[in-house]
């Protein structure tokens, strides 16, 4: 006669222990599968964003007056016509009407060094000088302020400062001389965010005449990034025989970075509306203005503690002179 043997409380329990042991481990392989899967598709995310607004702002910006990237004030090349009206109803970059011994020439000059207009001073006895509006830094920093000028005797570009009570000159490209040719000239100077200023042309040759192209006033180094107020990169670009502002304009209370130009009223918002989100940094870094470094970085949480983050860098040249 066989004998039963039921199961004892002891190999219950360890079967019932083994089951566990294999169990947790399974929830914890299908949850670290699932958050590389989830981390995976996020960055997946942020690349396409990244590299698609890379391709957007690398567009702009070669295609770009390369004296009008970055700069602080507007109409740098003189393109946009003068009595033009920004948001705020000031003149379009520069004083209008034009005071006497100040020109505005066109492509029908021979003296004209890029693009369709530039400035011509002509001293006729007393120094002649030709000043922009009044423009802010948006932040602190160092800029370089730089010129082309073709003169036949001394001839500068100058900065002006706000002092509270008038515009003092601050720094100076330093003098072109007489030459038959087209000069650049620049020079750096470190300024506080708030600060107003103006930029004046001067044709100190009794007798002289001096042309004037594609002076501007850019900084160094631009970076936005949550942590700061909404800031703002502009440029100009050609379409046709018109030149129109453009800006990247980065939003840090959504962080989201939007491409926008300037239509004669206000800034509109053009396709891809936002360009980018979940923008965590834009630099953008200024090599005399004839090379750009544009890095983009973007991040996004996973979960607890844990951030994606996705970085793309591209150096851009300006091919529009």
């Amino acid at each position: 006669m066989s004998s039963r043997r039921g199961i004892t409380l002891v190999e219950l329990m360890i079967v019932v222990a083994i089951v566990s042991i294999i169990g947790v481990g399974l929830v914890n392989l299908i949850r670290i599968s699932m958050n590389i899967w989830w981390a995976g598709g996020v960055k997946v995310e942020l690349q396409h964003y990244a590299q698609e607004a890379m391709f957007w702002i690398s567009k702009d910006l070669r295609s770009a007056k390369a004296s009008s990237v970055g700069n602080v004030g507007y109409n740098s090349g003189f393109e946009i016509p003068l009595d033009s009206n920004l948001p705020s109803g000031d003149p379009y970059g520069w004083q209008s009407p034009l005071p006497a011994g100040v020109a505005r020439i066109s492509s029908n000059d021979p003296n004209l060094k890029s693009g369709f207009y530039g400035m011509k001073l002509t001293n006729s006895g007393a120094t002649v000088n030709y000043e922009s509006e009044v423009a802010t830094f948006s932040m602190t920093g160092t800029y370089t302020l730089s010129c082309w000028i073709k003169s036949d005797g001394p001839a500068e570009v100058r900065l002006l400062q706000d002092t509270g009570f008038d515009f003092i000159p601050a720094v100076s490209t330093g003098c072109a001389t007489g030459s038959l040719y087209w000069q650049h000239l620049s020079i750096t100077t470190s300024k506080a965010a708030g600060t107003k200023f103006k930029i004046r042309l001067t044709n100190a040759n009794a007798g002289g005449t001096s042309y004037f192209d594609d002076v501007g006033i850019a900084p160094l180094k631009v970076e936005f990034n949550p942590s700061d107020p909404p800031g703002y990169f502009t440029y100009e670009k050609y379409t046709g025989l018109k030149i129109n502002a453009w800006r990247l304009y980065y939003d840090p209370a959504t962080r989201n970075l939007y491409r926008q130009v300037f239509d004669g009223l206000t800034w509109v918002t053009q396709s891809p509306d936002p360009l980018c989100q979940d923008v965590q940094a834009v630099v953008i870094s200024n090599n005399e203005q004839t090379n750009f470094m544009v890095s983009l970085t973007l991040s996004k949480p996973v979960r607890a503690g844990k951030i994606e983050e996705y970085r793309v860098d591209n150096s851009i040249t300006p091919l529009v002179p």
